[in-house]
């Protein structure tokens, strides 16, 4: 009996050193909760602040390309060599001359 008593005081003696403990680990869990979601508030407010210039990127990427597209399809349709070009000076000039 006298053990058991003993093991009983033992544990009492070893809850009230751990009480501390778990209340900073509580405290602690909580500011980590608390961080995270101002982490995520931050996040979602940085989103919609830079959602505008991140249209504007896409939108400025999107012109390049068709811009690029273009001057393709325009170097397709032009003459590139000398000869090409005056005969198509000549054909035009008829067109508008006849």
């Amino acid at each position: 009996m006298h053990g058991r008593k003993k093991n009983v005081e033992k544990v009492k003696d070893l809850e009230q050193k751990l009480e501390p403990r778990r209340k900073k680990l509580a405290e602690d869990n909580e500011d980590i909760f608390r961080r995270k979601e101002e982490a995520r508030k931050t996040k979602e407010e940085r989103s919609e602040a830079t959602k505008p210039m991140d249209d504007l990127r896409k939108l400025i990427g999107k012109l390049g390309g068709d811009v690029e597209l273009m001057r393709k399809k325009l170097a397709a349709l032009q003459p590139d060599s000398r000869i090409a070009q005056l005969s198509s000076r000549i054909a035009r000039h008829r067109c508008f001359n006849s």
